[in-house]
């Protein structure tokens, strides 16, 4: 307006600004309140469908968590029926073979179930860890204690190789849960006849735990997704192993809750080496 005035008064040329105005006032009043209220559309419908999304979700790890906590309790009673039936009677050898079979199999379906609840937990953000401090040798121990007999019964070997340690603070239960893991794949993934070796040693900073085994190994392409959920490694060698393909995926969630680290390293027909790093506090 004010250059069209002055074009007026010092040169006598108008210029039309009908066109100019009406095309601001339809943009300012008219075309940006639409796009205005198309937008908060959109975003309105975005939140609903999150909300949604959210309470599907909850609903879903509601059902997974009720399942599997009402899961546990017959899964309880079939191995104790079954431990009774072994301790109770003289069983033929076919009857304690088949009896062997339901209690390893409620104990897989177990640990399934485990694993399963833990996941809900990670996804609904509810899982918190106890810390507390702990001598992270003595739970090797007692780890490795509880494993011998199935060691023996597959004729392998398992050592210690334990340097003194400072008790370092860590939560023992979800600690229990990754050498635990650790160690019985090593046992059930080395093979018959085969070494598994559990070493601890530290430094300024870090506590360090490896297990190692010179079992059948994983190829490179596996080792690299190791860690992921419900990745399992399929090969000639594991096909017959049984699994859910979150152990390793907890095993890591869990050693990060503790702001440490793992690794993996393995080669073929050599064995394979995983190794913790929790801080030295």
């Amino acid at each position: 307006l004010l250059l069209s005035y002055l074009s007026f008064s010092i040169f006598g040329v108008w210029i039309k600004l009908a066109h100019l105005i009406l095309s601001v006032f339809v943009v300012y009043y008219i075309w940006v309140p639409f796009r205005a209220i198309e937008e908060y559309q959109r975003r309105y419908a975005i939140q609903e469908e999150t909300k949604l999304l959210k309470q599907v979700d909850n609903l879903k790890q509601n059902f997974i968590s009720l399942m599997s906590h009402d899961l546990k309790t017959p899964v309880a009673k079939i191995a104790g029926i079954a431990d009774i039936l072994k301790i109770k009677f003289d069983n033929s050898a076919e009857q304690r073979s088949m009896l062997d079979n339901i209690v390893n199999a409620t104990k897989e379906l177990n640990s399934f179930i485990t694993s399963i609840l833990d996941l809900t937990k990670i996804e609904s953000q509810n899982l918190t860890i106890k810390k507390e401090s702990k001598d992270i040798n003595k739970l090797i121990e007692g780890i490795v204690e509880k494993l011998r007999f199935e060691v023996h019964q597959k004729q392998m070997e398992l050592e210690t190789e334990l340097s003194p340690l400072y008790p370092i603070q860590i939560d023992v239960i979800l600690m229990n849960r990754v050498i635990s893991n650790l160690v019985e794949n090593a046992i059930k993934y080395a093979g018959k006849g085969k070494k598994v070796l559990v070493k601890t040693w530290d430094d300024a900073d870090w506590v360090y735990i490896e297990v190692q085994d010179n079992g059948v190994g994983v190829s490179e392409e596996d080792i690299l997704h190791i860690f992921d959920k419900f990745y399992r490694v399929k090969n000639d060698s594991t096909h017959a192993i049984k699994g859910s393909g979150l152990g390793l995926y907890l095993v890591k969630y869990f050693i990060e809750l503790h702001n440490g680290t793992i690794s993996a390293q393995s080669k073929l027909g050599e064995g394979t080496s995983f190794i913790i790093k929790l801080k030295n506090e």
